[in-house]
């Protein structure tokens, strides 16, 4: 579940605009997970915006943060921090 999303806007998009949104996984730590999005407009590159969101992995049934599984982790874990 999303805890806070950072929200920087750059430039206008307007009706019609075609934008290209690019995620990327930051990091995870314990419960908590990082990743950074980009929008751009399409026709010209012009930055839209910039999206850094804080999410909380949790547990269904009681709503608690939760570790998430560990496959997870690795598939988000960039290969420069493995250990």
């Amino acid at each position: 579940m999303v805890r806070r999303h950072e929200i920087t806007y750059r430039t206008p998009a307007v009706y019609g605009d075609e934008l290209e949104l690019t995620t990327r996984a930051v990091s995870i730590k314990g419960a908590r997970g990082f990743r950074d999005t980009t929008i751009i407009r399409v026709s010209d590159g012009a930055p839209i915006a910039d999206v850094h969101t804080e999410w909380v992995w949790v547990h269904l049934p009681d709503g608690r943060p939760a570790r998430p599984p560990e496959d997870l982790v690795r598939f988000f874990t960039p290969e420069s921090e493995e250990t």
